[in-house]
């Protein structure tokens, strides 16, 4: 039993070791860097971290910060290797929160007698805003409804991440993991009809009872109404389709 804790003990330690840091650029639809960004995430274990681009967009979360008090303005620790949620926000610009795989592979070179000779590159690019508020949402499915009488019910296994983004595309995962979607496509709106159109371009998992046309809203409590789509059932589902679908936000 000794032996399984020191080795377990020394298996994160190890982890921790190799996630040296983690660095990328935050860059503007020319390609520019974007100055003060924020970038934020939440790993695997649940850990934390924010830190601001420099004037060129550079970031950074490295581990020599780890060894500051969490109340000091230089404590930047890097997330644990494995999927993160990173939110990336400047003001003029619409966010962009994306699930991203943390390996700290970067540099063939590294070695645990050298922590920070570990790194992971991560890049994520900003566009200006428009008046789309489908891409300010993490949108993780609560709930579905019945064809004809459009009765709410219970998600036999919900959708855990729908994503729009700026550029007009858009993915769906059941179970995100690490970089894993079940597939993607890109998407038009009509904001004044409320029109929604999703054209599948590709995927891992593409349903085939999927209907990517239909309408879309938002109640008051601000959660995204489907109605007349039906973004499909997941591979292991038993339930027939529905004709909508309901979306809270996780992303703030």
């Amino acid at each position: 039993m000794k032996r399984l804790a020191i080795a377990a003990l020394l298996s994160i330690t190890m982890a921790f070791l190799a996630s040296g840091c983690m660095w990328g650029i935050v860059k503007d639809q020319t390609g520019a860097g974007v100055p003060g960004a924020t970038v934020a995430y939440t790993d695997a274990s649940g850990g934390a971290g924010l830190t601001t681009t420099d004037a060129h967009g550079l970031y950074a979360f490295d581990i020599e910060s780890a060894s500051l008090p969490d109340w000091d303005v230089r404590w930047k620790p890097p997330p644990l290797p494995g999927p993160a949620s990173i939110r990336v926000s400047a003001p003029g610009y619409a966010p962009v929160t994306e699930i991203r795989d943390t390996r700290y592979d970067d540099n063939p070179n590294a070695s645990l007698e050298n922590p920070s000779s570990f790194w992971e590159v991560q890049h994520f690019d900003l566009t200006e805003p428009e008046d789309n508020p489908l891409v300010y949402g993490y949108w993780v499915e609560e709930a579905q409804f019945a064809c004809g009488t459009g009765q709410e019910v219970a998600p036999e296994r919900p959708i855990q991440e729908l994503l729009f983004k700026a550029d007009h595309t858009f993915s769906v995962t059941w179970t995100p993991f690490e970089r894993y979607k079940d597939y993607w496509g890109e998407y038009s709106y009509d904001p004044a009809q409320g029109r929604l159109d999703l054209t599948v371009t590709g995927g891992n998992n593409v349903p085939s009872d999927l209907d990517g046309s239909g309408a879309f809203s938002f109640d008051a409590q601000g959660r995204l109404i489907l109605t007349g789509i039906w973004l499909g059932s997941p591979s292991d589902g038993v339930t027939p389709a529905k004709c909508g679908h309901r979306f809270t936000d996780l992303s703030h």
